[in-house]
């Protein structure tokens, strides 16, 4: 997507939603020239800001603007919904290194972070984020390390790219980052973004919290850690302060006894209707169960974690086991009880719960068998 500096500087932000006929549509298009031809190029909207009206120039020639429209009752062709953004003038700092994004975090009011922008961009073109100060933290060096010595750090700008390219620390955490979007999104959004974001759809989330991960965040006052379990309050709520930056999650190596399951109204690119991360880390003799969009957060299943402990003291944590249907079942069972799920659009709660009780048995089945 391209943007002319002059359309930038010269323009605030406009969201206008009308209804329009085909004779106003057709007085849209000539007001959309218009601007380009006062303003210089326009706007090529893309995937992921296809409200933004433009004109485009290709081959030396005019192609006609992109429009995001909607149906506004009646028949598509009847009436249709133009929604025009402009976009705002936003004051922008490009952070050279931690130190010096925290100074400009903490002397700017309502500042927001961009790293890869997967859930920022989404928030800007439904209308739901009009942000006037961008700290831009995506060249940060020392958020992109990736230690691991037994116990894990991963720097918050790890992409979920490189979580497949390199050994994240965490076979779940793999399976986990396989899952979310496409090819460019897993290439631009990091585990600093899921953990900035907070939404209990969050892919990765579910895998800290069955790791029993740390969260690290830091302001110009120092540095602090989070257990994952303290970390979300609510729905994209945390307990980071507005000063503060994620710079890492770590854990301890758990062994490769993990793993991550999702499910969605689709297979690939897709929020998840329910999610669930399983960790027996058999050194430790631990079991951490994560279930991810079935509650405001991010939830444990601490029964049946006890349960599948239950199971591995009686077969022996360093042996393979291969779990009965019963004791699946039973795992399964309490597995979803600890869900709090809700009815909404990609799910109804009873369905959530019964997605849960499949995949915590169908887990168990799997981790259960890697020593």
């Amino acid at each position: 997507m391209t943007v002319s500096k002059t359309a930038w500087r010269s323009r605030g932000v406009r969201l206008i939603t009308r209804s329009t006929s085909a004779s106003a549509d057709s007085r849209a298009r000539d007001s959309a020239r218009r601007r380009s031809r006062s303003h210089g190029a326009g706007v090529t909207a893309g995937a992921g800001l296809s409200g933004f009206v433009g004109t485009a120039r290709r081959r030396g020639r005019s192609s006609p603007p992109n429009r995001y429209t909607l149906p506004i009752g009646g028949h598509a062709s009847d009436r249709l919904a133009i929604t025009e953004v402009i976009i705002p003038g936003v004051s922008v700092h490009i952070g050279r290194d931690v130190d010096d994004a925290l100074e400009n975090l903490s002397s700017v009011k309502d500042a927001t972070l961009l790293a890869g922008g997967t859930d920022l961009l989404v928030e800007i073109n439904f209308g739901r984020a009009r942000p006037t100060h961008v700290i831009v933290i995506d060249r940060l060096d020392e958020l992109k390390a990736l230690d691991r010595n037994g116990h894990i750090r991963m720097g918050a700008l790890v992409t979920y790219t490189r979580m497949l390219a390199d050994d994240p620390g965490s076979a779940a955490l793999r399976e986990a980052a396989r899952t979310v979007g496409s090819p460019q999104i897993r290439n631009a959004g990091t585990l600093g973004g899921n953990l900035g974001t907070a939404s209990p759809a969050g892919d990765t989330l579910p895998v800290l919290a069955a790791l029993d991960a740390t969260v690290v965040l830091r302001s110009r006052a120092g540095e602090r850690r989070v257990k994952f379990a303290d970390y979300m309050t609510g729905p994209k709520k945390s307990v980071r302060r507005p000063d503060e930056i994620v710079v890492a999650a770590e854990w301890d190596d758990a062994g490769p006894a993990q793993t991550f399951m999702k499910v969605g109204t689709r297979n690939a690119m897709v929020i998840a209707v329910a999610g669930l991360a399983l960790v027996v880390d058999r050194a430790r003799r631990r079991v951490g169960v994560g279930l991810g969009s079935c509650g405001p957060t991010i939830l444990r299943a601490p029964d049946a974690e006890k349960f599948a402990a239950g199971l591995f003291d009686e077969a022996g944590w360093d042996r393979r086991m291969r779990p009965t249907e019963v004791a699946r079942t039973e795992f399964g069972r309490l597995a979803a009880a600890a869900a709090r799920p809700i009815d909404d659009v990609r799910g109804t709660a009873a369905y959530r719960r019964h997605v849960l009780a499949v995949m915590a048995s169908r887990a168990l089945a799997r981790v259960a068998t890697i020593a």
